[in-house]
């Protein structure tokens, strides 16, 4: 999809097998802003699912 604007790969996106990127189809546009807020939630996420160990200090 490289050069590709982003209607064609938003198309391509939303028909993935990734919820991820079915995810990131459902945005109106792909800004460094909208990249940055995708990549929060993701983190979100991330840390609601995994929580790491505890280390005693």
């Amino acid at each position: 999809m490289g050069n590709a604007g982003w209607e064609k790969k938003r198309e391509k996106l939303a028909d993935s097998l990734l919820a991820l990127n079915r995810m990131v189809a459902k945005a109106d546009d792909w800004t460094e802003k909208s990249i940055e807020a995708r990549a929060g939630k993701i983190g979100d996420v991330i840390v609601a699912r995994w929580s790491a160990p505890r280390i005693p200090e």
